[in-house]
């Protein structure tokens, strides 16, 4: 089918939308406040803050294996709506934290719940997209990450005018029901279940784990973002809440546009220009002490995760057989958890011995990393792949 007759959105694709646009909502309420709420409320000093994002991710990482082997073999639909109704409950127990030690039980329960229902709404989401449009309606899906990034901080900020901590983690578990209920509304697709013999392969795709190398070293940096821009803006004088809207913008208008680029073009050019963009944000970042700077950091970010997010996944998900993609959508968002994981750890200890200003120029240097490595080796390797695929061979 030509791909401008290939339709995307579908009844089932749009409530998926619209329930992962909801979810992303609420988790983005946290990203202005948990920080806070740490360090004023419990005592967290700035180095504890990167456990926050560190743990959330590292519980992710540990349930992705199993939940994309669940969602090739218990099948979609309960999967993706046990981890979403587990994200959902814990929401509303942020506001009861008493110590740190238990805000962070609470993050790693919902890292659980976080891991099993993203692995499980883009593997829906790649089931109900027309493959000759997959990258293009994978931008799309990730728009409501994006979207969700610019309304849900900012809702955040404003409405903890007043210090309510408690009542802001009250509207986000509302949010997260609301999505848990327009995700029942859903028609998941049948797939035919994957073996059930456990094995390596069950919990990791071999064929994705270049891509994935890619994305994790890409990922590292934005552990410091999730975990310190916060801090960083109020440090300088400046309004995070603008740096969150800028961003989702610019992703917001990057991500169709490099997932159509990937479906005509390939990912070379896409993946190149989205990359250098990310380095240049964030050495425009670590400078920033005024509100312009922080505003064209906040673009160049914004475009350069809205190129590479979509082309990877759209590159994971078009080399597998559809009853693979849950092991592969897990592969590629377990290394999306580790490298934040890593990265919140590991430049939470950088900012924490130097500046936070030298952690965002550190993190700019080391995209020299996923760089080389996707044009000294995955480019190569892709193509094959898919050589492979259009010859009619197993890839």
């Amino acid at each position: 089918m030509p791909v401008d007759k290939a339709p995307i959105w579908n009844r089932d694709f749009t409530l998926l939308w619209v329930a992962n646009f909801l979810m992303a909502t609420s988790f983005y309420f946290l990203l202005p406040t948990v920080p806070p709420f740490s360090t004023d409320v419990l005592g967290a000093n700035k180095g504890q803050v990167g456990y926050l994002i560190g743990i959330y991710t590292i519980s992710a990482l540990a349930i992705r294996p199993l939940a994309g082997y669940l969602l090739d073999v218990a099948g979609r639909r309960v999967t993706y709506l046990v981890g979403l109704a587990l994200f959902a409950l814990i929401m509303f127990t942020y506001g009861w934290a008493p110590s740190f030690a238990f805000l962070l039980i609470i993050r790693f329960l919902q890292g659980l719940g976080w891991g099993t229902l993203t692995t499980g709404g883009s593997t829906v989401a790649a089931d109900l997209l027309p493959p000759v449009r997959r990258g293009e309606g994978l931008g799309y899906y990730g728009l409501t990450m994006s979207l969700a990034m610019a309304f849900g901080p900012l809702l955040a900020t404003q409405l903890l005018g007043d210090g309510q901590y408690t009542r802001i983690f009250l509207i986000a578990g509302a949010i997260a029901t609301a999505a848990l209920l327009m995700a029942l509304l859903i028609h998941y697709p049948r797939v035919a279940p994957a073996g059930k013999k456990l094995s390596f392969d069950s919990f990791i795709d071999r064929k994705t784990l270049p891509i994935s190398t890619i994305n994790l070293l890409t990922m590292f940096g934005y552990g410091g973002i999730m975990s310190f821009i916060t801090l960083f803006a109020t440090e300088r004088g400046l309004d995070s809440g603008l740096f969150f809207l800028f961003y989702a913008a610019a992703l917001s208008l990057s991500r169709p546009f490099a997932g159509r680029i990937q479906d005509k073009h390939g990912p070379n050019i896409i993946l190149g220009t989205g990359l250098t963009s990310l380095a240049a944000g964030f050495f425009v970042l670590s400078a920033a002490h005024n509100l312009p700077m922080l505003v064209l950091a906040s673009v160049l970010l914004g475009l350069g995760n809205g190129n590479v997010g979509p082309t990877l996944q759209a590159m994971a998900l078009g080399l597998v057989a559809p009853e693979r993609r849950g092991v592969a959508s897990s592969t590629l968002f377990s290394a999306t958890d580790l490298g934040i994981g890593l990265g919140s750890t590991v430049l939470g200890w950088v900012a924490d011995a130097t500046s936070l200003g030298t952690m965002f120029t550190v993190s700019g240097a080391l995209l020299a990393l996923p760089f080389a490595v996707f044009y000294l080796y995955v480019r190569r390797y892709y193509a094959g792949e898919v050589a492979k695929l259009r010859a009619g061979r197993p890839a």
